[in-house]
């Protein structure tokens, strides 16, 4: 069993990475290090190298060549580095460092990644720069030979699991040296990205314990931590409760999420996290249509919302209705079981777990499409959304729908933002249709000004029985731009209503 060398987390806090140089004396461990240090450092790179041969006469002059002090030279050089890391930019460590397990120690105490310089010992031997392999296969008698002398006499364990070889035996140094700083100049931009996904959330949890004037309520801040919550799939009481009641860190943070939705979800929700531009951008003119007609968009400019017919098979929609069914306990031909007590329907909104089911439907590629034709932009990405569910009125269910309203953050204000939903089956007019107030999405602003606020103009509009209940079949998505009142009709039908509702967002802030 490999033991760890350091086992807090004061790691996330260090700016620098630390590279581990390994391969057998000769090798060229000592001139690539050199040549790589230059080589970054003409780009702004701050490089250390920390040469095994070297501390041998300073750090480890007490040390021998048993497998014992072997290790414990790799375990001070370890540490070394580790300090010396907040003050560059990356660390490198060039030692022969014969032992996976001394390898593997760094690996796991400071995510060391693994570059082996090979070459053939014969072709050592043949090079002997220094002669000490000369040396190490003298007669054991002679007073020049050296013993326990890696590779000859003492052994070196081939790496493994290696993250870059270079072959200085095959390739020439600039070769060599070349393949490091690309991979280098790879893993420290994926530092950087690391350390600015940390640094959020270390703010996020800082903030979680703020009040009033001392919390950051810009528009940048606020879309982020939306985007974050719908990203990683977190609704707030969730979010909070880890937060206030388990968090010890960034790197705790991290570990939650990746148990929380898989290490793959983990890293494609942070990339797209990353990608997130918050800066006012206008949207390019140059945009080619995908799937809308020029009849559609003008509908869409016009009225502010879009039924596109029968995009999602008929076989899917039935697929995401059983996992509906399913998670509530619903048997459709029972009509006893058609109202639930299960915790995560809330309303007419089920949050659910992740299924292949919603999932095809989510990422379906024509819906993408026709998002992208609306946004007119491809820089996009899937937000998780819940499903809805929602028995009729003659079962006894009270309607749970919210009223006429809109989806706005006011925090970030009103947006170019598009909602959608897919009807999961057949929905007419009193099935629980969606309704809304067609051409109303360019009337927001006067109307919360008129009426001195979002709610108040709700309930103002809510008198006026304006709403426009839209029918639709099996497949149909539906679409509506945030600004558009909308609200779920109650279910007056003889069957429960199932929709999956879509959520895209634009990464940047427009």
């Amino acid at each position: 069993m490999v033991k760890k060398l350091k086992d807090d987390n004061s790691m996330a806090k260090r700016r620098g990475i630390i590279i581990q140089m390994t391969g057998m004396s000769g090798a060229g461990k000592t001139t690539l290090a050199a040549e790589v240090k230059k080589s970054l450092e003409a780009e702004g790179y701050k490089v250390a190298v920390l040469d095994g041969d070297v501390y041998r006469q300073t750090l480890c002059s007490d040390l021998g060549f048993s497998k014992e002090d072997r290790l414990e030279n790799i375990k001070r050089l370890g540490r070394f580095a580790y300090a010396m890391a907040p003050d560059f930019d990356l660390v490198v460590l060039a030692a022969i460092n014969p032992y996976e397990e001394a390898r593997q120690a760094l690996k796991e105490a400071y995510n060391a990644k693994l570059l082996f310089v090979d070459c053939a010992l014969e072709e050592l031997v043949q090079r002997d720069t220094k002669g000490l392999y000369r040396r190490a296969l003298l007669d054991l008698q002679d007073p020049d030979y050296i013993p326990a002398f890696t590779g000859i006499s003492d052994p070196f364990e081939r790496p493994v699991n290696a993250d870059l070889v270079v072959d200085t035996e095959h390739q020439t140094i600039r070769e060599c040296v070349d393949a490091v700083v690309e991979y280098l100049k790879n893993d420290l931009a994926k530092s950087d990205e690391d350390k600015t996904f940390q640094d959020f959330l270390t703010k996020l949890k800082e903030q979680a314990f703020l009040f009033g004037d001392k919390k950051d309520n810009s528009r940048d801040y606020v879309y982020k931590a939306r985007l974050f919550r719908g990203l990683f799939e977190l609704n707030n009481q969730e979010l909070f409760q880890f937060i206030f009641g388990e968090c010890r860190d960034s790197l705790h943070f991290e570990d939650w999420l990746k148990n929380r939705i898989g290490e793959a979800a983990f890293g494609e929700a942070k990339q797209s996290f990353l990608a997130i531009d918050t800066r006012d951008v206008r949207i390019s003119e140059a945009y080619t249509y995908q799937i809308l007609t020029a009849d559609q968009l003008d509908f869409w400019k016009d009225e502010g919302f879009l039924v596109v017919p029968q995009v999602v098979d008929a076989a899917d929609c039935d697929r995401v209705r059983m996992v509906i069914c399913g998670q509530l306990g619903v048997n459709l031909k029972d009509r006893n079981t058609w109202c639930p007590s299960v915790a995560n329907w809330q309303g007419i909104l089920l949050f659910s777990a992740k299924s292949e089911a919603e999932e095809a439907i989510r990422h379906h590629p024509t819906i993408r499409a026709v998002f992208e034709d609306l946004y007119r932009q491809k820089d996009i990405f899937s937000m998780r959304s819940p499903l809805g569910y929602m028995p009729p009125l003659s079962t006894g269910y009270s309607f749970k729908g919210s009223p006429l309203h809109w989806d706005i953050d006011m925090e970030i204000g009103p947006r170019y933002h598009i909602q959608g939903m897919v009807y999961l089956h057949d929905v007419d007019e009193e099935g629980g249709a969606f309704s809304l107030i067609p051409k109303m999405h360019d009337e927001f602003q006067s109307l919360i000004e008129e009426h001195k606020g979002m709610h108040e103009a709700a309930e103002v509009l809510r008198t006026q029985n304006r709403g426009v209940k839209i029918a639709g079949k099996k497949g149909d998505l539906i679409l509506w731009v945030e600004t558009m009142p909308h609200a779920a009709t109650p279910n007056e039908s003889d069957i429960p209503r199932f929709v999956q509702y879509i959520t895209y967002e634009q990464f940047r802030l427009t």
